[in-house]
């Protein structure tokens, strides 16, 4: 993993509601906009037992991906763990760290760049 601070958000419910995901989404940014020891962090994952599957595609489970899809935007990810393999996925789908039968895949340089805007309105900032 890149040098730098990382924040990981635990949650465990027996039921998500789009509200919690809002929430989620709040919390994850308020730690991306807090400072550490006088550093911000590069990115905040979070571990939850929340369901990834957006079918049926209903109005809650379409927000669910714009939400998702919004958190990989600004380097806000998810942690998925099955046995002794596990993955660190911003929610775009983008692998930025994995450990899998024995083997590390660490993230593309550029998953570190967010980019906001259009034109010449864009904002990027690179971690």
């Amino acid at each position: 993993m890149p040098d730098g601070l990382f924040v990981i958000e635990v949650k465990h419910k027996d039921l998500f509601s789009v509200p919690d995901y809002a929430n989620l989404f709040i919390q994850c940014l308020t730690y991306k906009s807090a400072t550490f020891e006088g550093k911000h962090p590069i990115a905040v994952f979070n571990y939850t037992n929340i369901d990834y599957n957006f079918f049926p595609e209903t109005f809650d489970t379409r927000m669910q991906e714009v939400l998702f899809c919004t958190f990989g935007r600004i380097n806000i990810g998810r942690i998925e763990i099955k046995g002794k393999d596990y993955s660190f996925i911003f929610y775009k789908g983008d692998t930025f760290f994995r450990y899998k039968n024995g083997q590390i895949k660490s993230a593309r340089k550029d998953l570190l760049s967010i980019s906001f805007g259009s034109g010449n309105n864009k904002l990027f900032v690179t971690y």
